[in-house]
Formats: C-alpha cells, sequence, structure tokens
C-alpha cells in the first residue's frame, strides 16, 4: 500500500500527521458541477451564487424596514384631529 493510499485511511484523530490528507468523497456528478460553477464564478470576481441569494434578501429586507419606519414616521407627524 502507497503512504499516500494510508493517510487516506488513517482515523480523525489521526491530523496531528504534517502528512495527513482526509479522504475525499465518492465522486458525484452533482457536486463536480458545483465545484466548477463556484471556480468559475469565484474566478470572474463574481459572489457565489448562495452569497448574491443572501444579499439580495438582505437588501430587500432593508427595503422593507426603510419603508415601514418612514410610515411610522410619518404618521406620528400627523396632527390628530381634536
Amino acid at each position: 500500500m502507497s503512504n499516500e493510499n494510508e493517510t487516506a485511511l488513517q482515523g480523525p484523530g489521526d491530523d496531528d500527521d504534517p502528512d495527513f490528507r482526509p479522504a475525499l468523497p465518492p465522486a458525484d456528478f452533482d457536486f463536480l458541477v458545483y465545484s466548477m460553477r463556484l471556480q468559475t464564478e469565484l474566478n470572474l470576481g463574481l459572489p457565489p451564487t448562495e452569497e448574491q441569494s443572501a444579499l439580495d434578501n438582505s437588501v430587500t429586507e432593508l427595503r422593507f424596514q426603510f419603508l415601514q419606519a418612514r410610515h411610522e414616521e410619518s404618521r406620528q407627524e400627523e396632527p390628530k384631529p381634536q
């Protein structure tokens, strides 16, 4: 057995060894596509899709809170009928 195979078969407590490498997950087409998409986005300087979605959701939430605060502010400034 080669040294590379031996390090892949070591248990989780064996990471003190500088040559330790965790075992690779089984090959999966979905993971391959995900990895290639992520690398492409990073090389183009784009935020990954998950980050972009989180940013879009944050901006939408901030807009909603801003409009709600302005609405509350305008309600407080209105003169109350006597």
